[in-house]
């Protein structure tokens, strides 16, 4: 982020965020906007949740399916 380097990030080894392109928006190698940092972090804590429900809706519907 603006405050500090994505090396220095205990995270940085399951950041999704390509450092090409943050480098091309911020003109800064390790480094992007806040919001992108932000909105990685929540994606990456709710994904495994998100799969969950989608995994269980269809189960649910393979049970009620009449074939």
């Amino acid at each position: 982020t603006p405050d500090r380097s994505c090396l220095m990030c205990r995270e940085v080894e399951y950041c999704r965020i390509c450092p090409v392109v943050a480098a091309v928006s911020t003109g800064e190698m390790g480094r992007i906007p806040a919001w992108t940092c932000q909105v990685a972090k929540i994606m990456r804590k709710e994904k495994p949740l998100l799969l969950d429900r989608f995994k269980k809706k269809g189960q649910r519907i393979v049970k009620t399916s009449p074939h």
